[in-house]
Parts: C-alpha cells; structure tokens; sequence
C-alpha cells in the first residue's frame, strides 16, 4: 500500500487535497461599457480595475473546484467593500456554474472584494475561495 494514497477498487490514487475540494471564484473576464474603455485598465490577472467615475464593468466569473467547472446554480450577495468602509451588495447569480455581473462606478472609491468579505455573510458548508478584486474609480 502506498503511503498517504487510498485504493478506488482499481488502482492507488492520491487523495485531494483539502483545498481543493472546496470552492473557488475565478474571474475569467472584466470589460468596461464603450465610453469609459480608453480609461480603463484592467489587469492581465483581473486581479485589478483602474477606471473612471461612471464606469459600467461587466465581469464574468466561474465556479470551480480542484480545477474543474463546477457547475452550481445559486446566488449570493457579493459584498464590495470601499476603503473607507462603505458596502455595495451585489446579487450574483450563478447558473451552470457561471455568472456575469454588472457594476457601476458611481462614486469615486477604491473597492476591494475579497474571500473573507465574501464568505463572512455565508454558512460555512459554503465558504468559498477567491483571490480578490480591486477597483479604482476615479474622478477625472
């Protein structure tokens, strides 16, 4: 018996990792409506948003676990926290393990959504992991 690994009937796999069982929102594309896109700058990571007051993004995310598309059908309120601690809920609803969402910039802010923002209104069977998103919106 290999150590650490477990016997399916057929053949000795690996266990998966704790981790990756549980799961995880990917953004897999941010763009900005057609009057506010010369002034944006979206990160190549979507880790980041650099825009102007006004702004409409569009941002398309997944579900997935240990990799793969997991295809849920639910929704949540996203909240998107601005550094001087104001909260913009967003409803985000999943379908086949996708979403896409709108945001409008409408003040200048600077606003972070991050995995325990996210998980911090959820039970726990249904925490989440996320790598976090940051906008700037400002004035010009």
């Amino acid at each position: 018996m290999p150590i650490g690994q477990r016997w399916t009937g057929s053949k000795w796999v690996a266990p998966v990792a704790q981790a990756d069982q549980s799961p995880g929102i990917v953004v897999e594309n941010i763009t900005a409506d057609a009057a506010s896109n010369a002034q944006t700058v979206i990160a190549d990571t979507f880790a980041e948003v650099r825009t102007v007051v006004g702004t409409v993004l569009t941002i398309s995310v997944r579900m997935e676990v240990g990799g793969q598309l997991y295809p849920v059908n639910e929704a949540f309120d996203m909240p998107i926290t601005s550094v001087d601690g104001r909260v913009y809920p967003k409803r985000v609803l999943f379908e086949a393990g996708r979403a896409t969402f709108t945001i409008t910039m409408t003040e200048p802010r600077i606003w972070n959504v991050t995995a325990e923002m996210i998980n911090s209104s959820l039970p726990p069977e249904k925490h989440m992991r996320f790598a976090g998103l940051r906008v700037v919106a400002a004035e010009i």
